[in-house]
């Protein structure tokens, strides 16, 4: 789509819908690739935080942050980005550690590597996350002694054998010389002696199949209790995943008391990314599921039932047929890429939440809204495509940076190399 037809669209868009979409800023940054807001530990302003990855062999890939990006916005004076490390290969989601792992509030997480010559050696990474740059990084899994060419792209944070202190949940994965897939569901123990920052953390496989994204919840039963649960979207398996355990205590540390539930399994269906929220306003979590292809992807939709365990989780396709606008060998092949739900405006305007959705390889960003607001046995939806950029895109982010209710986009267009911001405020 070009640029003159895409302003035509959004031109429309604005005149047709409720809502309204206008850029705000954009900056140039080479091979961004996924973005997240962080609370800055020393000014307690918002960060964004984008990382970035050269498939060049031995080239150097950073993380970035903007610091204060409400402040940089309102000046008027354009964006500026510096760089937190350089040191991660392939670096991929970051985060913040919340502040009761540590006690303190100044450490975000890093993960990195991907099947990329040169990059296949990831790692889960913790960064001091003050003002001074580059930032001093910890590696907590080892991968200078661990030889294995793991990659790692998402961690949540839970005590997971009951002692008291908080550990890393995180998938990993790699492939053989015969090219098949070794993928893990695994935790990192926090120490219980030293300093947990200069230590090596030890790794606790749960079960295998689980490679890129996951999302770890409580969720309720019948008679009240809430389990924990990982759901799983297993790429390279083609498998939704849904695993807890029954024991009371929630213990984690025993992987043969895990139990399993395949949610669904289907040939050429490759689950990517994945998203516990309230779609249809009726009070209850739905699962969002994107699934990457070469020539069908979809965006689907699961109603949670009321016992997860044994209860049919009700598939909605909320739009399917999305295929790459081209193949890039070095970016992957597969669309669609990411999807979140969120709400654009003040929430008391509308029941249910947009889904914005990454195209991935297909090269745009697209908005989903509910045909029926106020109904939450309609699953159809509009899709209208908000941003074209050629190439891949990254890995947006959500959020209303200055408090007015309105919500701002970040959106990395990986391969035009710019970090684009849109709000949603009239």
């Amino acid at each position: 789509m070009r640029s003159d037809a895409l302003l035509l669209l959004l031109a429309w868009v604005s005149l047709s819908q409720a809502w309204q979409l206008r850029k705000i800023e954009t900056l140039d940054m080479p091979f961004a690739a996924i973005a997240e807001v962080l609370t800055d530990p020393t000014t307690g302003l918002l960060d964004v935080v984008v990382s970035s990855f050269n498939s060049a062999a031995l080239s150097t890939d950073n993380v970035y942050v903007i610091r204060d990006v409400t402040g940089q916005i309102q000046s008027g004076k354009g964006l500026k980005a510096e760089v937190l490390t350089s040191v991660l290969l392939w670096p991929n989601e970051v985060g913040a550690v919340p502040e009761e792992v540590f006690g303190r509030a100044d450490i975000w997480w890093g993960t990195s590597g991907f099947l990329v010559p040169t990059k296949t050696r990831g790692a889960v990474a913790l960064m001091d996350a003050g003002i001074m740059v580059p930032a001093t990084t910890y590696d907590i899994s080892n991968s200078v002694q661990d030889r294995t060419d793991w990659f790692y792209h998402r961690v949540q944070w839970s005590d997971m054998n009951n002692d008291g202190r908080i550990d890393a949940l995180t998938a990993r994965s790699y492939l053989t010389d015969d090219g098949e897939a070794v993928a893990e569901m695994l935790w990192f123990e926090h120490p219980r002696f030293g300093n947990p920052l200069s230590r090596v953390w030890t790794p606790h496989v749960l079960f295998s199949g689980t490679d890129f994204f996951f999302r770890f919840e409580k969720m309720a039963i019948p008679g009240g209790r809430e389990l924990e649960v990982i759901i799983s979207a297993q790429y390279f398996a083609e498998k939704l995943v849904l695993s807890w355990v029954e024991d009371p205590s929630s213990s984690w540390s025993d992987p043969s008391k895990i139990k399993h539930r395949v949610i669904e399994e289907i040939v050429d269906e490759r689950y990517f990314d994945i998203e516990l929220v309230d779609l249809n306003a009726d009070g209850q979590l739905d699962l969002l599921v994107s699934v990457n292809s070469d020539k069908n992807g979809k965006l689907v939709a699961y109603e949670i039932p009321q016992d997860f365990r044994t209860g049919a989780w009700k598939r909605h396709v909320i739009a399917e047929g999305f295929i790459p606008s081209n193949i890039i060998i070095t970016e992957g092949n597969g669309s669609p890429g990411i999807p979140r739900a969120f709400y654009p405006e003040p929430r008391g305007d509308r029941y249910k939440p947009m889904i914005l959705l990454t195209g991935d390889d297909d090269s745009n960003v697209y908005l989903f809204e509910s045909t029926s607001d106020n109904d939450p046995s309609v699953w159809t939806y509009t899709m209208t495509s908000i941003f074209y950029a050629q190439g891949t895109i990254g890995g947006p982010v959500i959020k209303d940076i200055d408090g007015d209710g309105y919500a701002e986009v970040f959106i990395p267009a990986y391969s035009e190399g710019t970090l684009n911001v849109y709000t949603f405020k009239p």
